[in-house]
């Protein structure tokens, strides 16, 4: 199980933009949006013959505190 961590340190730990509420806590992380719940970090992940940018609206219907992807 992963230490709590609110979206601002999430950020920083991945070099990337927060565009949102900073203190929101991440509980768990996971690449499945299917697998997505409460408090969960949904990584959208992008391969030759899938997108996960494509579920990112699921996983924030499922309960996800935010999504982490690319822009472009």
């Amino acid at each position: 199980m992963m230490e709590p961590l609110n979206l601002q340190q999430v950020a920083s730990r991945v070099g990337g933009e927060l565009v949102g509420s900073p203190g929101l806590t991440v509980r768990r992380v996971t690449t499945d949006s299917r697998r997505v719940g409460e408090g969960d970090l949904f990584v959208a992940l992008r391969g030759e013959r899938f997108d996960g940018h494509q579920y990112a609206g699921d996983a924030l219907n499922q309960g996800a505190v935010a999504v982490l992807g690319e822009w472009g």
